[in-house]
């Protein structure tokens, strides 16, 4: 998305490895923090917002271009609307996409890279300055590194990637797991 007449601020914010209830919520409070500014906040999508996916996916995805997202040879539909991504399948992330079906539906596949072209348009725009938000959230409790080495890791292919960029990485636990 985009922050007219922000000019000390961004331009663009791009979720990664998105959890779209806490980045409704971020983008919620973003708006009622900047008032006026924030009309045009999240005017598109990015790949990220398609895909279930963890820092490595990110960084793949940065650092080629979207390149091997896009590989249909390596896209896979398991269900109605759900497929898989050979190269990027985990144990965590086992079907990536499971809201959209870019193995065998053209117009989901079409839309998907739509999206990795603003990406890439975005990437390469010296002139803009791009947010990223790392949303990562514990299911159980855990200590802080890996959640430190992801972002680390994603905010050192960004730098690779882009010249005009900010991370904000943010770590949510649920309260079940906080008291723990």
């Amino acid at each position: 998305g985009r922050l007219h007449g922000q000019s000390s601020c961004c331009a663009h914010l791009i979720f990664l490895e998105l959890r779209r209830l806490l980045a409704q919520l971020l983008l919620a409070s973003l708006r009622a923090a900047l008032p006026g500014r924030s009309r045009g906040l999240r005017r598109f999508t990015s790949p990220f917002d398609w895909i279930h996916s963890d820092a490595e996916v990110v960084s793949s995805c940065l650092a080629d271009g979207c390149r091997s997202l896009l590989d249909r040879r390596e896209l896979s539909a398991v269900a109605t609307g759900q497929a898989l991504h050979r190269r990027y399948r985990t144990a965590r992330h086992a079907h990536i996409f499971r809201h959209h079906d870019p193995a065998t539906d053209d117009a989901d596949f079409s839309r998907l890279h739509r999206a990795a072209d603003r990406l890439r348009r975005v990437l390469d725009d010296d002139d803009s300055r791009t947010l990223f938000l790392h949303l990562h959230t514990d299911a159980a409790p855990t200590g802080d590194s890996a959640f430190v080495d992801d972002a680390r890791a994603i905010y050192r292919q960004l730098r690779q990637t882009t010249s005009n960029c900010a991370l904000a990485a943010v770590r949510t636990v649920p309260r079940s797991c906080a008291s723990a």
